[in-house]
């Protein structure tokens, strides 16, 4: 089911009201101009989108609201960020509820602890899970990130383990994707800055920031094209962005 997934899915923002709220209407509109400008996905609760400002009630809001408001135009990813496992069990089937597509799991941010105690938390919420899951590994800006090593044991021990969302330099995701044997369907973030190579790569998409997503998804689509003039308008498309 994993390798349907590709492209750019921009990590929507969450925007608020006067009153410090959740702002429904302001959402929408980002949505529907991320589906305009030719996106393949949208991605909800990532670390742009202020998750942590959020009690739990107005996260379950955001992903009802963006299903809803999605109405299965484009797959949907939804991040999951609670800090226990009954927690992310609970929050991924309220995804799957919701009409989410995938999942990307965050491990919980506690430091000193043994990778292995890391591999089984995330090993629990997969077997729960009923969708898709991605592991979100990202050094460059979370405290807790798994070895290439524990990556691979997750995919072993649970094969909808399928998806990663691999931050970092491009010569970091290239390891990544050699040292985990190719088994897993990368996304890049990194706001896209790496777009081209991240393609060249072998990664399947990027999950930037939506300012410019629109941009980002016609040099993907240039990019998967494949041909040179392609290739070269993507290159020119990027280097302007």
């Amino acid at each position: 089911m994993s390798k349907r997934f590709h492209g750019i899915y921009p990590m929507i923002y969450t925007f608020f009201d006067a009153d410090g709220r959740p702002d429904r209407r302001a959402m929408k509109r980002q949505l529907d101009a991320c589906v305009a400008g030719g996106v393949h996905g949208i991605a909800i609760l990532g670390i742009v989108t202020e998750f942590n400002k959020l009690d739990v009630h107005e996260r379950r809001q955001v992903i009802e609201w963006t299903a809803e408001d999605l109405a299965g135009r484009l797959p949907l990813a939804v991040t999951i960020n609670e800090l226990s496992v009954h927690g992310q069990v609970a929050m991924a089937k309220a995804a799957a509820d919701a009409g989410a597509d995938w999942l990307i799991l965050q491990p919980p941010p506690v430091r000193n602890v043994p990778e292995s105690e890391l591999v089984a938390f995330l090993g629990k919420v997969a077997e729960a899970a009923t969708l898709p899951v991605a592991i979100q590994n990202n050094p460059m800006n979370l405290d807790v990130w798994l070895s290439n090593t524990a990556l691979k044991t997750l995919h072993r021990n649970h094969p909808n383990i399928s998806l990663l969302k691999g931050e970092g330099p491009i010569e970091y995701v290239r390891r990544m994707i050699e040292e985990t044997d190719g088994v897993f369907q990368v996304f890049n973030g990194r706001g896209g800055l790496e777009l081209p190579n991240s393609i060249r790569l072998g990664c399947v998409g990027l999950i930037p920031a939506p300012e410019c997503a629109d941009v980002m998804a016609r040099g993907y689509d240039l990019m998967v094209r494949g041909d040179a003039a392609s290739t070269d308008e993507a290159e020119r498309l990027h280097r302007d962005l």
